[in-house]
């Protein structure tokens, strides 16, 4: 994967494939793909840890340093970041963001109703995906640390305790 990160970081993502990454980790073919469909699933395995960081926003009450280094990670490499948050990996992005919210208010403390569990789950990734797309592409000025703020502010607004997310009370 460090081989993979590297490549991320030095090359536009579009422009090397599955071959490059066989090449640059000194690996079988038939090793990549025991593991990886593709180079868009190493992306979303690398990715795995800040998903993981900013699902956790839902159950913590303030700001975990995973959250701020990622955020401020994302800041140094901004390039890399617009460009992977669009388009159809950036599709695969939200989609992976989704299914950790998911996870995250399944297993939390609130009750919620089941089935508003995936509208909400969109809903927080929606808002995040926003505002990190807006601060790499410069449409606001934020530090990493504010914006980790925000992140979290966000998540927890939203996760909040919504009489009509949860079950009816007797």
């Amino acid at each position: 994967m460090r081989s993979f990160g590297e490549l991320v970081l030095t090359r536009r993502y579009a422009d090397f494939g599955v071959n490059s990454v066989i090449r640059a980790a000194q690996v079988a073919r038939s090793t990549f793909y025991y593991h990886f469909s593709g180079k868009d699933d190493l992306l979303l395995a690398n990715l795995q840890p800040f998903a993981k960081a900013l699902a956790s926003t839902l159950e913590s009450r303030s700001v975990s340093p995973e959250l701020e280094q990622w955020v401020a990670h994302i800041w140094q490499h901004r390039g890399t970041a617009r460009r992977l948050f669009a388009g159809r990996t950036g599709e695969k992005i939200h989609a992976m963001l989704v299914d950790h919210f998911q996870e995250s208010l399944r297993t939390g403390p609130a009750t919620r109703r089941q089935e508003t569990i995936p509208m909400l789950a969109e809903q927080i990734a929606g808002a995040m995906g926003a505002l990190l797309r807006g601060w790499v592409e410069h449409r606001f000025s934020a530090s990493a640390v504010c914006l980790a703020q925000s992140l979290h502010h966000c998540a927890t607004a939203l996760a909040g305790d919504d009489p009509a997310l949860s079950p009816a009370r007797s």
